[in-house]
């Protein structure tokens, strides 16, 4: 049956391949003598819930060592193959060989790929990448990398150019820098680990210039140039995502598995002392629970899994997490919180609950576990029909690799429920009225690609007329939507089309109601506000995308839905929900119509503030 799956692999469709020199033949160096399951018999032999199917997309040997995973706007698979880890005994990393991202497409729609290329051969110490923008962001330590591919033929249109410096990349060990993950805000997120400390900037800058991150979140922005840090605490995060409202969730390892990332928070580490010696009070997990006995000792868990830590979740180790969002499983199976348990070779499910400011996570039934010794999975990611690829590192032991790599196998599989419905997919070709659509649509695959694809028009300046192909466009008059700036980060009204015209780099809203200092394009159209000597009780949100009068229940504060926090930039935007989304937990009585404590549904569904 291998043998089979070998050679169904190796015809699976064309095989291109990038780069000058000749890409080094990676060697297995893990002591065990043991194979990986057949990939075919992983899905058979895998435990889930009824209704569920586990596939394989793509398997040795067109894909090994898959550290990230990431989608375009065609539905295109980009994988990061790190080959350079080679284990804490072996000096952590090695420069004998080389990564590289590959990029499958599955044309006909059946759930495995039909071509495979090479993008790119020339990494040294690659973790990360996220396409986007008219190329893909890699992080290939001590550096951010761009390489550029705006024609979308797979080939990069030039060598890489450095974006960010300062990563470690000798003493982080395995907890280096990784997880780059586009957000509603236009920023690209990141995650650092704890036994490290990094100073990055842009190329150039000086040390005052630098933002320091030990082990937390960070983030940057293209369009401003401008990196951050955002959550500063817990011990390697391998994951995080966003849900329906914007709220970023973080995975972690040992100490707690769960944090929501609130920007400039600091919380619990593993050990060390916070970047801030002025901290006290350090910030705990969300979650209610843990996934190990705490009577154990963390790394008695390498000897083998109890049955209380089996019973609790499988062990403290954690990789990759996604928020559930598509259209493809069943609905209780929506907005829950998914994450690879390491140790334990099964999905874990958390069950996320609004708790006063913030929120608290219930341990859910597991959602998926595999019998293959060999299973270590990397990555969760959905897709354009709803689907959700699991990447598959291949290889026993644990991330810190005491026994050596096996870099001869990697798996990237696929799970579904019934029958996904195939669906076409290129975003960059759609007019305005289509990614419009696309924002609202409730399979949120389709609304984040639609941001993204939006903020490459902003970036680029192209007009709203014109597609990514450069054909005319007539869009219909339509109201103005309310959101965040792609281009600057900023909060401003528009990201719509009125009368054929592009008003998505507009003004800030900053009370009252409407006033300019976004500063994006200082000539666009301003959207119709109420003055402010309009009597608040008559106020209208027409264009707000309502027709209704709205009364104005606060005297300063904007008459609808929105305005500036304190400090004006850089607040980040929930992403558009889904006509599905759940009820507000509060309101400030500030931000609607009808009794205290309710918002209206606006077209981006119901918004807390």
């Amino acid at each position: 049956m291998r043998g089979l799956f070998v050679v169904l692999a190796l015809s699976a469709g064309a095989v291109t391949r990038g780069g000058e020199d000749a890409f080094p033949t990676p060697v297995d160096t893990e002591k065990s003598t043991a194979r990986p399951m057949d990939p075919l018999e992983v899905c058979r032999t895998a435990r889930l819930p009824a209704g569920f199917r586990l596939e394989v997309f793509a398997a040795e040997p067109a894909v090994a060592n898959p550290i990230a995973i990431d989608t375009d706007a065609r539905g295109h698979v980009w994988v990061a193959e790190n080959y350079s880890w080679s284990g804490a005994n072996a000096g952590g990393w090695s420069d004998e060989f080389r990564d590289r991202i590959v990029v499958f497409a599955d044309e006909d729609g059946d759930g495995r790929h039909d071509r495979r290329t090479v993008f790119w051969d020339g990494g040294r110490l690659l973790t990360s990448i996220a396409v986007g923008l008219g190329g893909v962001f890699v992080l290939d330590l001590p550096r951010l990398l761009f390489i550029p591919d705006r024609d979308g033929d797979l080939v990069p249109d030039g060598p890489p150019e450095t974006v960010l410096d300062g990563f470690d990349a000798d003493a982080v060990g395995h907890t280096p820098a990784n997880g780059l993950k586009w957000g509603p805000d236009g920023w690209l997120y990141g995650r650092h680990g704890i036994q490290a400390t990094s100073r990055i900037g842009l190329p150039g800058s000086g040390d005052s210039q630098r933002v320091a991150i030990n082990t937390g979140v960070w983030r940057y922005h293209p369009g401003r140039k401008q990196v951050e840090g955002v959550l500063h605490g817990m011990t390697n995060s391998w994951g995080f995502d966003f849900d329906a409202r914007g709220e970023l969730f973080v995975i972690n390892t040992v100490i707690g598995h769960l944090w929501h990332v609130v920007p400039g928070s600091h919380v619990e580490r593993m050990y060390g002392v916070d970047l801030d010696p002025h901290v006290h009070d350090l910030i705990p997990q969300v979650a209610d629970h843990v996934h190990w006995d705490t009577g154990e000792k963390w790394s008695d868990v390498r000897s083998g899994i109890s049955d209380a830590t089996d019973a609790a979740g499988g062990g403290h180790a954690h990789i990759g997490l996604l928020v559930y969002q598509g259209d493809d499983w069943p609905a209780e199976y929506r907005d829950r919180v998914y994450t690879l348990n390491l140790h334990g070779r099964r999905i874990n499910a958390d069950l996320l609950a609004p708790r006063g400011a913030g929120f608290t996570a219930s341990h859910g039934p597991d959602l998926a576990l595999f019998a293959d010794p060999f299973f270590r999975g990397m990555d969760l990611v959905a897709t354009h029909d709803g689907a959700v690829l699991i990447a598959d590192w291949s290889d026993t032991g644990e991330c810190h690799d005491h026994d050596g790599v096996h870099r001869s196998s990697g798996r990237i599989y696929r799970l579904v429920h019934g029958q996904p419905r195939p669906r076409t997919v290129d975003v960059a070709a759609l007019d305005g009225a289509a990614l419009r659509a696309a924002l609202l649509a409730t399979d949120q695959w389709w609304s984040r690609a639609a941001v993204r694809e939006w903020q490459r028009r902003a970036l680029a300046g192209v007009p709203s007329t014109t597609t990514q192909r450069g054909s005319s466009i007539r869009s219909p008059r339509t109201p103005i939507r309310s959101t965040g700036c792609a281009a600057c980060g900023r909060w401003r009204y528009s990201t719509g089309f009125r009368r054929g015209r592009w008003l998505g780099r507009s003004t800030t809203t900053i009370p009252p109601c409407a006033r300019g200092a976004c500063g994006c394009s200082p000539t666009a159209r301003r959207p119709r506000a109420r003055s402010p000597t309009t009597p608040r009780s008559t106020c209208s949100s027409g264009s707000h995308g309502r027709s209704a009068t709205v009364p104005c229940r606060s005297t300063s504060r904007a008459c609808f839905r929105v305005s500036t926090p304190e400090g004006g930039s850089g607040s980040p935007l929930p992403s558009p929900a889904t006509t599905r989304s759940p009820p507000i937990r509060r309101c400030r009585g500030w931000c609607g119509t009808g009794s205290p404590g309710s918002c209206p549904t606006t077209p981006f569904g119901r918004w807390r503030w």
